[in-house]
């Protein structure tokens, strides 16, 4: 067997043990990690122990989440920066384009994402699992879809695994709401 085969037989070999891996750390972490309501229903919550009611959401989804690590995103946007989100961004780059006017790529275009309604950039063809969120992007929305994309929508078409560095995220949220000039104060 030529030694260019047997080099390729061990890669290819290695890319699918690492794919094994990950799928099986994304079950059992699935399968011990405990899931957290909706964005909606954990402001419910948190008025309801705070001794208010909160306003019921316009449409709330029916998925669940795991709620993100590093806590509250408005804190963490205090300390988050735009240019380090850029940086950080560069991953998401692969399949979305930031750019105004640009088009969809594999994913659609995130300038002007913070405060869009949840599936709607023009010309993209969005499943079913966003379709039916519902809603508007805010930081803590998004904060919570990337932290792990899968378990926020099940059946999304983003086949990104999430980002579990809350700093990250917030530095990444932070540039997103530099490039979106629609979106509300955090």
């Amino acid at each position: 067997m030529p030694k260019t085969q047997l080099i390729l037989g061990a890669l290819l070999f290695a890319l699918t043990l690492t794919m094994a891996v990950r799928v099986a750390d994304e079950e059992i972490d699935r399968a011990v990690t405990p899931r957290r309501d909706t964005p909606a229903q954990e402001q419910a919550e948190a008025a309801a122990a705070a001794g208010t009611k909160a306003a019921a959401p316009a449409t709330a989804p029916a998925q669940s989440a795991a709620a993100p690590s590093g806590g509250d995103i408005a804190q963490r946007l205090k300390e988050a920066s735009a240019a380090r989100g850029e940086q950080a961004a560069h991953k998401c780059g692969a399949c979305h384009t930031f750019g105004e006017g640009q088009p969809a790529h594999v994913g659609p275009n995130l300038r002007g994402v913070v405060g869009r309604k949840v599936a709607t950039f023009p010309g993209f063809a969005y499943s079913d699992a966003l379709k039916t969120l519902g809603g508007i992007w805010t930081d803590a929305r998004i904060d919570t879809f990337i932290t792990k994309p899968q378990a926020y929508a099940p059946g999304t078409k983003m086949g990104f695994p999430g980002d579990p560095d809350p700093k990250d995220r917030a530095d990444i949220i932070a540039y997103l709401n530099s490039i979106s000039p629609g979106a509300p104060p955090p």
